[in-house]
Parts: C-alpha cells; sequence; structure tokens
C-alpha cells in the first residue's frame, strides 16, 4: 500500500513523503534511513502516530476540518485566528502564527513537524519503540535481591517520568506546542500592559 501523505486528507498516514525523508538524512550525512519502501512506509506511520499521540493535547490551535486523519495541517489558536463576516455564517480563517511570528498556511505541515516525523520514524526504523507498553516507568532509586529462595525488588524515584524524551523532535516542535518539552503543563504568555 502506498505511503498517503497529502495534508489535511481523511486518509493521510504521514506527514512527510519518503522522498522528503530520503532527502532529508542524506543531507544530514544519516545512513540509518534504509531497508524497502515497505519497511520506510511502516516506519513513517508510526513515526507520525507518535506525534500525534504524545502532542495531541499539546498542539496549538485546531485541526483546519473535522474529516482528515492527522492533527496537522492546523489553524489558528481562537482571538483573531476565526471570525465571521458581519452578515451571514462565513468564516475566515488564518493559520496559526509560529514563535517567530509567521503565519503557517491552514493548508500545510509545517517542516517542524515534518523532520520531527521524520526522526521519530528513524527510530522506529531503528528498533526503538516509541510508544511502548508500561508496566512501571521512572528511574531507578533502589534494586534488592535475594538469593536465597529467589527475591527480587525494585523501588521506583518519586515524580520520574514513565515514558522516555526525545530531545530532538521537541526541540522541532517548539513553539506549535502549549508547553515546553518535559512539561505536561501549559505556558502562559505574560504580556506587559
Amino acid at each position: 500500500m502506498s505511503l498517503n501523505s497529502t495534508a489535511g486528507d481523511a486518509a493521510a498516514e504521514s506527514y512527510f513523503s519518503l522522498e522528503e525523508a530520503t532527502s532529508y538524512f542524506t543531507a544530514r550525512g544519516i545512513a540509518a534511513w534504509t531497508g524497502t519502501d515497505t519497511v520506510k512506509e511502516a516506519a513513517a506511520r508510526l513515526g507520525t502516530q507518535y506525534l500525534d499521540n504524545a502532542y495531541r493535547n499539546r498542539w496549538k490551535g485546531y485541526r483546519t476540518n473535522q474529516a482528515q486523519a492527522l492533527a496537522w495541517p492546523r489553524i489558528g489558536d481562537g482571538g483573531d485566528s476565526r471570525f465571521r463576516l458581519p452578515v451571514g455564517s462565513t468564516f475566515f480563517v488564518h493559520g496559526l502564527i509560529d514563535e517567530d511570528g509567521f503565519e503557517i498556511p491552514s493548508d500545510t505541515v509545517p517542516n517542524q513537524v515534518k523532520r520531527a516525523a521524520m526522526e521519530a520514524a528513524l527510530m522506529a526504523l531503528s528498533g526503538t519503540v516509541l510508544e511502548p507498553a508500561l508496566a512501571r516507568g521512572g528511574r531507578i532509586k533502589s534494586i534488592s535481591k535475594v538469593v536465597g529462595p529467589l527475591s527480587k525488588s525494585i523501588t521506583y524515584e518519586d515524580g520520574a517520568s514513565a515514558v522516555d524524551r526525545y530531545m530532538v523532535i521537541d526541540g522541532y516542535l517548539r513553539g506549535l506546542v502549549t508547553s515546553q518539552p518535559g512539561s505536561s503543563a501549559g505556558n502562559v504568555k505574560l504580556v506587559r500592559a
């Protein structure tokens, strides 16, 4: 089955095409993006799925339309991003504003999202399980073992994260999510009056 990377499509499975990924990794001298197209397509689907699941409630703005399969493209997040004409029910829709003040068109998946998805796909291709089943996460505080009738005990640190963080992905997505990397809460912008 061919990979669908059409922005906003109801059957889209990836934020990037295999050609875009090959170009991206070749330009960076990363030789690990190898294998058949079928294997790469599966990795692309997993990488995109990871982004949509991991950042689901943190993306800025709203999906452009209800029928689209993926979280991107998106429209602005309130205020002046959507407004009605004085007469009628027509909406003007504007894209999101990135952290540098530029508008991301409402029919586009930003390059940052594509690159983050490509990095996640490369991890999946390399054998990283991006969305593992977790019995108990966190950093280990202590391990005790007893040799006599074989016993083992593990104590985890309080407040330790149950999942791994991928800094390259968090870095690409900075400014497109409502919280900083590693944070589970949103950020508030302060403006001097």
